[in-house]
């Protein structure tokens, strides 16, 4: 058996259209810092080209999600409702994603359901 070194993140990681979040973001956030500290020769996302510069690939995603977590926790500790996050966090992202305008509201909505209960 021959070791390849690839890595199939499938959903895990978007190299040409913005993130989309399914599940949880503090999740996703870990598993990308486990997987960061590890060097693959192939990596292949589950949306975008096979990647070959692991884990550079990942920073821009890894920054999308990073500051939705930042900016969603500020804001709910300033007590914002979600229709006024949905309309005011993570648009610095705006025109350096591709589908920006199809998936972010989703994203914050999602994360801010996500994190509205934590301590």
């Amino acid at each position: 058996m021959t070791h390849t070194d690839t890595l199939w993140l499938s959903g895990l990681l978007f190299t040409e259209h913005l993130p989309s979040i399914d599940g949880s973001l503090k999740g996703w956030l870990a598993e990308l810092d486990k997987l960061e500290a590890k060097s693959y020769k192939i990596v292949i996302p589950g949306h975008g080209g096979l990647v070959t510069d692991w884990p550079k690939s990942m920073l821009p995603e890894k920054e999308y999600l990073s500051a939705l977590l930042t900016e969603l926790r500020a804001a709910i500790k300033k007590g914002v409702f979600l229709e006024d996050a949905v309309s005011t966090i993570g648009l610095s992202f705006n025109g350096r994603w591709r589908l920006f305008e199809e998936f972010h509201r989703k994203n914050v909505t999602k994360a801010y359901a996500e994190l509205e209960w934590e301590d």
